[in-house]
């Protein structure tokens, strides 16, 4: 089903917002009827039955950050429910979720749409305008207003501005979670882009000052959490360093990338991006987290799954993984490499920014099963 259809038939969503919208005050949901349920009766249904079949162990530490995917719900939903089983209402207030962008438009540094909420068929997250305001005070953070116009055309003219967070799914997908879950609360929505130096290379200082300038957002009743998918395996991706035990082997780079990632250590994580070269969507979003992170904090892997199994399909998979963030007085583990990460060979080398592909029809998403 193409996204404008979707958008054109759903009377309730376009009769309730469309005015609201057009003045830039809703962002529209596209994932709903693609990605997940398109009524709230059956996704809330989705959701309830997702986490209750969820078997993360309660935890015993306070809980500071979240790692989920942002594929169709019938794949990756399993995996993102482990991290979000154990919320409760009013746990938090307030969540930043920093998403990684899939338009055709690449852009520099963290875009957030300048709308007053986000839409869901549960209904509307509102953000908190305050905390986006001051953000955007920094040239690190860009707001950009909806545009809608061509939805009625179902195209965009050559003179048209190209969307960027108008189809983004990876923040959207996250929210019936956290509707379920928390209640009422209050986004801050970010897309993180490109963080890169004048020779448009991956820019650690870069990471460091969106870090710094979020961590001023951040409390006790704030939640962090990211929303990426993690190894995408085959030629569509210009990456396939290995040509048997597909599986398997993809397991075991995940493994090892996650277990980077629960140090805490940029250093380890950045030891295994560059010997894989794994293309990672939300890469960069991964790494501001890191930046984000206290010292004692400590990541749990709660869920994984690749879409490769689950479509019987070796030639292209996309790997689903869970992890929470823990503040931790437990000595940090050291990695337990579960296989060797080899250097992948030129030709398996994609751009340390994975090329993004461009996203219009979201059913080319449920297809693909990113």
């Amino acid at each position: 089903m193409r996204l404008v259809t979707y958008l054109v038939f759903t009377p309730l969503i376009l009769s309730a917002f469309a005015v609201h919208a057009a003045s830039g005050g809703v962002r529209l949901c596209v994932s709903a009827g693609q990605l997940f349920p398109e009524t709230p009766e059956a996704l809330q249904q989705s959701v309830r039955r997702l986490l209750d079949e969820a078997t993360a162990p309660a935890p015993t530490e306070p809980l500071l950050a979240c790692i989920v995917p942002h594929g169709p719900y019938g794949i990756s939903g399993k995996v993102a429910a482990e991290s979000f089983k154990h919320l409760k209402k009013g746990q938090f207030k307030r969540v930043i979720i920093l998403g990684a962008s899939h338009a055709e438009m690449a852009f520099e540094d963290c875009s957030i749409a300048a709308v007053d909420a986000y839409a869901t068929p549960m209904g509307l997250v509102p953000l908190d305008q305050k905390a986006v305001r001051t953000l955007c005070y920094s040239s690190l953070f860009g707001a950009r207003s909806m545009r809608y116009a061509h939805l009625q055309r179902g195209f965009l003219t050559e003179s048209e501005r190209k969307p960027l967070h108008e189809y983004e799914h990876s923040i959207e997908i996250i929210l019936p979670f956290l509707q379920e879950q928390l209640g009422d609360f209050e986004l801050i929505p970010v897309l993180v882009g490109k963080l890169n130096d004048g020779a448009d290379r991956y820019d650690e200082r870069r990471a460091e000052a969106v870090a710094r300038i979020l961590q001023k957002q951040i409390d006790r009743e704030t939640l962090v959490v990211v929303s990426t998918d993690f190894t995408h395996f085959g030629n569509d991706f210009s990456y396939r360093p290995f040509n048997d035990n597909i599986f398997e082997k993809i397991e075991a780079l995940d493994k090892t990338g996650f277990e980077r990632l629960a140090m805490n250590d940029t250093a380890e994580f950045e030891d295994f991006v560059t010997r894989s070269r794994a293309p990672i969507c939300g890469l960069n979003a991964l790494r501001v987290l890191l930046k984000l992170l206290p010292s004692r904090a400590q990541g749990t892997m709660l869920g994984h799954e690749l879409s490769g199994r689950f479509y019987n399909d070796e030639n292209r998979s996309v790997s689903y993984g869970s992890m929470n963030f823990y503040l931790s007085d437990k000595p940090r583990p050291k990695p337990v490499v579960a296989a060797p990460v080899e250097k992948a060979s030129e030709k398996s080398k994609p751009a340390l920014e994975p090329a993004r592909k461009t996203v219009t029809n979201l059913s080319n998403i449920r297809k693909s099963g990113e």
